[in-house]
C-alpha cells in the first residue's frame, strides 16, 4: 500500500483529485476519486467505476465528472433516484457540488470533501446549480491507435487491488496512459473483508454433486468455488471448459481463500480475465488437485472481488454468457439505435467490434482486461439497439461488414 498511499498523496497535493469518502452504509469509510477534466460513473453493474451492489441501485445509476476545477454529479435517470443534502436530483439535470455536500444512492452515504487539503468546515458551502458539462476526458475501450493496439484505460488507481497496482506502478510513467488496470472498484479499497467462510455457512448443495469432479453443466461454477472455499480445501482446480469458450484454466486454492487463477491456453491472460472465463463457463470438466500441503498465499483480492459482486449479480452473468455464446459480433439490421447519437470514440469501439466478426475473437485480443468488462461494453451497444445481441431475434438479412454499409 506504500507506492498506492503516496501516488494518492502527490495527486492530492497537486490538486489533481477531488475525493468522496462513505459515511453510511456498507462502504462506511471507504474512498473513491474523480480526476480532475474527467468522468466516473456509479452504480451496480460490475463495469461502474464505483460499484455500489445495492438492490435500490441501478446498473447504472448516476456519473459525477469534474471540469475546469468544477466538480458535479447528475442522476441517470435512475430507477430510485439520488439524493444531494436531503433533496432529490432531477434525472439528467447536473448540479455542481462543493466540500461537505452528501449524496444519498441506495443504502449509501458519501460526502464530498474536496481535493485533500480543502478543509470543508472552513470554506463556505456555495448554492448547487446546473451546470453544462464539457465533454469528460474520457478513455473508452474503443479509443485506439492503430489495427489492433491495447485498449486505454481509466487511470484511476481505486479501481486495483493493492497488490496489483504496486505492480502496475513499478512500470508506470508520466505518460503512459494504459499502466494501471481497470477493474471492479470500490469494494477493492473500502469493502471490509469479509470472512467468506462464515457468509456462505448455510451454503447447502445437491448430495449427488461431487465437489472433487464432475461436469460443469451439473454445477454453477460460483457455486463450485462456494462449496470448495467453504471446505477449506487446498490445491489446484483444474478446469477444461468447452462452452462458450475451449479453454484450459487453473484455479489455486489456500488456506485464506483464492489465491490465484491461471489460462493454460491462453499464457498472456490476466488472472482476472482466466476467472471470468471459469465463471463465464457452461459446460466442461473439472477436477480437484488437492494438496497435502497447506498453501500460505494470501488471498487474490482482485479475484475475491469480481468474484463476491458478479455472485450478487447472477442476472448479468446469464447476459453475459449468452453473448458470449452467441459468436457473431455484428450490426443490428434493421438497427433501432441512432449511430449520430454516438461521439467518434464510441463509433471506433463499435468499428472496432463488428470488425472483430466474433465476440470470442474480440475477447481474446484484450488479454489484461477481464471478460466481464469487455462483455459490459459490447452489452452497452446491445441495449442501445446497435450490435446485435441476446435480447435480438436472428433475421435473414445480409450482415455488413464495415460501418460504412449501414
Amino acid at each position: 500500500m506504500g507506492k498506492f498511499s503516496s501516488l494518492l498523496q502527490k495527486n492530492a497535493e497537486e490538486g489533481n483529485r477531488f475525493f468522496f469518502v462513505f459515511t453510511e452504509g456498507k462502504y462506511k469509510g471507504g474512498e473513491f476519486s474523480v480526476s480532475r477534466d474527467a468522468q466516473i460513473i456509479i452504480g451496480r453493474d460490475i463495469s461502474c467505476d464505483v460499484a455500489i451492489i445495492d438492490a435500490k441501485v441501478s446498473r447504472k445509476h448516476a456519473r459525477i465528472w469534474s471540469n475546469n476545477g468544477n466538480t458535479h454529479i447528475e442522476d441517470s435517470n435512475s430507477t430510485n433516484g439520488s439524493v444531494l443534502n436531503g433533496k432529490p436530483l432531477k434525472a439528467g439535470e447536473p448540479v455542481r457540488l462543493s466540500p461537505g455536500d452528501e449524496i444519498t444512492i441506495g443504502e449509501s452515504t458519501f460526502t464530498f470533501t474536496g481535493t485533500k487539503g480543502t478543509d470543508a468546515k472552513a470554506e463556505a458551502k456555495k448554492p448547487a446549480a446546473p451546470a453544462t458539462p464539457a465533454q469528460p476526458a474520457t478513455q473508452e475501450i474503443g479509443d485506439r491507435p492503430d489495427a489492433i493496439p491495447l485498449p486505454k484505460k481509466k487511470a484511476d488507481p481505486t479501481a486495483a487491488a493493492p497488490a496489483a497496482l504496486d505492480a502496475a506502478l513499478d512500470s508506470l510513467t508520466n505518460d503512459d496512459e494504459r499502466s494501471i488496470p481497470r477493474g471492479v472498484n470500490v469494494a477493492k479499497v473500502s469493502l471490509e473483508k469479509r470472512d467468506l467462510k462464515a457468509a456462505m455457512a448455510q451454503t447447502r448443495f445437491d448430495g449427488s454433486l461431487h465437489a472433487k469432479e464432475g461436469k460443469l453443466s451439473k454445477i454453477e461454477p460460483i457455486e463450485l468455488l462456494k462449496v470448495l472455499l467453504q471446505s477449506s480445501t487446498v490445491g489446484i482446480l483444474q478446469v477444461k471448459a468447452t462452452e462458450p469458450f475451449a479453454e484450459k484454466i487453473d484455479i489455486r486454492l489456500g488456506e485464506k481463500g483464492v489465491t490465484g487463477a491461471t489460462s493454460l491456453t491462453n499464457k498472456l491472460f490476466a488472472e482476472e480475465k482466466a476467472l471470468t472465463r471459469f465463471l463465464l463457463a457452461k459446460d466442461g470438466d473439472y477436477h480437484l488437485k488437492e494438496s497435502e500441503e497447506p498453501r500460505k498465499e494470501n488471498m487474490n483480492q482482485a479475484i475475491f472481488d469480481i468474484f463476491t459482486e458478479i455472485s450478487s449479480q447472477k442476472p448479468l452473468l446469464t447476459r453475459y454468457r449468452k453473448i458470449a455464446s452467441g459468436k457473431g459480433l455484428r450490426f443490428l439490421i434493421p438497427m433501432t439505435g441512432k449511430l449520430s447519437a454516438l461521439n467518434k470514440k464510441e463509433l471506433d469501439t463499435v468499428q472496432f467490434m463488428a470488425n472483430a466478426v466474433e465476440v470470442v475473437a474480440y475477447l481474446n485480443m484484450f488479454p489484461e482486461h477481464d471478460d466481464f468488462i469487455l462483455l459490459s461494453e459490447i452489452l452497452k451497444y446491445i441495449d442501445l439497439g446497435i450490435i446485435f445481441g441476446d435480447n435480438n431475434e436472428e433475421g435473414g438479412l445480409p450482415t455488413p461488414r464495415d460501418i460504412m454499409d449501414v
